[in-house]
């Protein structure tokens, strides 16, 4: 077994040797006593994320005194590094593994043992202190594919034992890009860009209120929006009761895409709850951009509300209005697309509309990067985004300044396993 300290070969065979008993620790659980609505009690053992606690047992080898004490003080050195860690990678094993080390505790002088002086050896028990999760070798996903954004983009297989944060870059392939979103789908949900993105209806009976009309440019979705010529609100379902049952339940960021006609008479667009005959606005916002663009919201819960009906009224509409109807119709509506967020999301947008990147990384540390620079001046959510063992999809939402219904861009994921042993 290949086993390094920090920089230290602690294995080699030479200067230093695992003992036998040596331990790696493992994730802790502990038993909770949890109260349920109807006042009974029940005890379950929950993981919890805690620090693990890794006995190295070694035996030290000197060809003189002074070279034992050299090899020793070459493990106080290890041993006094404010982080570290441990590389383990068994006999013939392709990939290692490593422990990341939090803390390091105090370990004592070698016990007295007449092989000490008498044939140079010494044998030193050192607890040390580390993190939750053993690592795997970085993985890459994807290398710069292709793909045209919105999409639902299949990454490959996340293995390991538990969730990882991806870490995920996200470049232009022609034109630079204006905002970015990423969420994780569910390792076993099914669903597609249609079941998570739904066109404005046209114009016409979907629509309930003020005069509507169908916008037709290239632009927008399908090559279609729709245009509210009134300050009255108009209103309609964008998710009927069949699209929003047929979604994972969990929480999603709304991410409407809307527009003004005119820059000098605002556009309103409200989104809507529908459970039976009741709307509950959940949000509403204004926007006096005359290019289409996707606003993040706050995120929602889905499903809104438990039917025992086999098919429950539950949908999910949008309300849109102009300022006036002085230049026409105003308030401009595109598409309402749910972004997964149960496992955290990730985005991008700059007030300015005029502002675009060539490329935006989000890390698995939390970090993003703009044009390769640290900066969190656009960024709305940072992450990290995490997605579960197994088939990972992940919905990109993209676009650029040039007010185009898709944007090319090309992705590259990786990820770092995260194992409960070695």
């Amino acid at each position: 077994m290949e086993l390094t300290w920090g920089s230290t070969n602690v294995n080699d065979g030479t200067k230093f040797a695992l003992r036998a008993g040596a331990s790696w620790g493992q994730r802790q659980q502990e038993q909770r006593t949890v109260a349920s609505p109807f006042g009974t009690m029940r005890q379950g053992a929950k993981r919890i994320v805690a620090p693990r606690t890794v006995n190295l047992l070694l035996r030290v080898y000197g060809t003189s005194a002074d070279d034992l004490r050299a090899n020793i003080a070459t493990l106080a050195a290890e041993h006094r590094k404010a982080s570290n860690t441990l590389t383990i990678k068994p006999t013939g094993a392709s990939t290692s593994r490593t422990i990341t080390l939090l803390d390091q505790i105090a370990y004592g002088m070698p016990p007295l043992d007449p092989r000490y002086e008498s044939r140079k050896v010494a044998d030193l028990d050192i607890p040390l202190v580390a993190a939750a999760d053993i690592l795997g070798s970085e993985v890459t996903l994807l290398s710069a594919s292709a793909q045209t954004a919105p999409l639902v983009l299949s990454l490959g297989t996340l293995t390991g034992d538990y969730p990882a944060p991806l870490d995920l870059t996200i470049t232009a392939n022609t034109t630079d890009i204006h905002s970015c979103f990423v969420g994780a789908l569910k390792s076993a949900s099914a669903l597609e860009i249609g079941d998570l993105r739904k066109e404005a209806p046209v114009a016409g009976a979907s629509w309930s209120g003020a005069a509507d009309e169908d916008i037709s440019d290239a632009k927008y979705t399908g090559g279609h929006a729709i245009g509210i010529q009134s300050a009255t609100e108009s209103t309609a379902v964008l998710f009927d009761s069949t699209a929003i049952r047929a979604l994972d339940a969990g929480s999603y960021v709304p991410l409407p895409r809307v527009a003004a006609i005119s820059a000098s008479y605002a556009a309103t667009i409200r989104l809507f709850s529908l459970i039976g005959s009741t709307d509950t606005t959940l949000q509403t916002i204004t926007t006096t951009s005359t290019v289409p663009e996707y606003r993040d919201l706050s995120p929602i819960h889905i499903p809104f509300a438990a039917t025992l009906s086999a098919t429950p009224t539950v949908a999910l509409g949008a309300g849109v209005a102009a300022a006036d109807a002085t230049d026409g119709h105003e308030a401009v509506l595109d598409n309402v697309t749910l972004l997964p967020a149960s496992w955290s999301w990730v985005g991008v947008h700059p007030s300015a509309a005029a502002t675009d990147y060539t490329t935006i990384r989000f890390t698995g540390d939390g970090k993003v990067y703009l044009d390769e620079r640290e900066d969190y001046s656009a960024v709305v959510s940072a992450g990290p985004l995490i997605a579960e063992p197994g088939a990972v999809k992940v919905l990109i939402v993209a676009e650029t300044v040039a007010a185009a219904a898709s944007a090319a861009v090309k992705v590259t994921a990786k990820f770092t396993p995260r194992y409960h042993s070695v």
